[in-house]
């Protein structure tokens, strides 16, 4: 899932949107979040990857807005520097359970603003309205003035992060955030300039800037407590997720066939564990074994390989191949 600021030319509507790997319903209903209106519901995005890529990171002075069809997108950071209320948002939508953990990774806090702040306005309304019929010189100006609010929203992301902490609160999830904080090292990582990449030939220095005071960071002893307790809980989590069969299905994208007998081996086509477990059941109830962990082996024995050659189609003659007992009494030395 990644995040654009969008606008019709149509409509002249300003939102958000969210290119997915995934299909979104249309309809919407109240939710532990609160009532919200999915963005851009629908079928999975069937573009080029570049497309996505290209609108969420169109940062307004640094790179171009990206067109299609009628549809203007600009940098996602652009009210949505930190999209974590926004995933929380769509998780909550489409499942019945929240998720327990959500590891939000900063990259250094903004640094702090020595001037007063100016009136609020709606930024994000003046970046995509800028009206070029003003002179030239007005133009200009303006334009430098909404690339500096841009560029102040593109690195801002304690409000942002604050209203996540919110939200999680009322989904019952464990959300934790961890970011540069502006006293560590002896660079502030938040007050490195978007475009800086020094030297020009390799950005050595920039990235040595921010690689010494995330290892500052990281190396204390408080942070390393935190990091090492979130990563037991979230790999708890994987190897529940990872003994269940709709796992295996979904993520690992494993199938089966059946090779108890010349019937199955020659019979087209693959299916899901779930699926081999019940046709074992009811097809050679009489030929496998009962014990649970022995049927699993026979199963996994079953999968078929990754590289994905169909499974119909073997260079072996039916003659080579053993039947069921014979299969069996292989697997289990009987």
């Amino acid at each position: 899932m990644v995040v654009s600021l969008s606008k019709s030319r149509k409509e002249g509507v300003v939102k958000h949107y969210l290119w997915r790997s995934f299909a979104h319903p249309a309809g919407y209903t109240s939710t532990k979040a609160g009532r919200y209106p999915p963005l851009n519901p629908g079928e999975a995005c069937r573009e080029p990857i570049w497309h996505a890529a290209r609108a969420t990171s169109a940062a307004p002075r640094y790179f171009e807005e990206f067109e299609r069809g009628d549809t203007v997108f600009l940098d996602g950071a652009m009210g949505a520097n930190n999209p974590s209320k926004i995933a929380l948002k769509e998780v909550d939508q489409m499942h019945p359970h929240s998720p327990a953990i959500l590891v939000s990774i900063g990259t250094g806090e903004k640094q702090a603003e020595g001037k007063e702040k100016r009136r609020k306005r709606d930024r994000v309304g003046d970046i995509m309205n800028i009206d070029q019929a003003v002179s030239r010189t007005q133009f200009i100006k303006k334009y430098f003035e909404l690339g500096d609010m841009a560029k102040g929203l593109l690195i801002n992301t304690t409000d942002i992060v604050d209203d996540t902490h919110f939200l999680a609160d009322k989904m019952d999830v464990n959300f934790c955030r961890f970011d540069v904080p502006n006293d560590v090292g002896d660079d502030t990582v938040g007050a490195i300039p978007l475009d800086e990449w020094l030297p020009p030939v390799n950005g050595q220095v920039t990235l040595q800037k921010i690689r010494a005071s995330t290892e500052a960071y990281l190396a204390d002893a408080e942070v390393q407590r935190e990091m090492e307790r979130y990563a037991r809980d979230l790999v708890a989590k994987r190897r529940q997720r990872a003994k269940t069969e709709r796992w295996e299905k979904f993520a690992n994208v494993a199938v089966y066939h059946c090779t108890c007998d010349d019937n199955c081996v020659n019979t087209p086509g693959s299916m899901d564990r779930k699926t081999l477990r019940l046709h074992l059941c009811e097809v050679h109830g009489d030929e496998i074994p009962k014990n649970e962990m022995e049927l699993d082996l026979v199963m996994n024995s079953m999968r078929v390989p990754s590289w994905g050659k169909d499974p119909t189609r073997r260079n072996t003659s039916p003659t080579d191949k053993p039947h069921t007992a014979r299969r069996l009494g292989r697997l289990f030395n009987l």
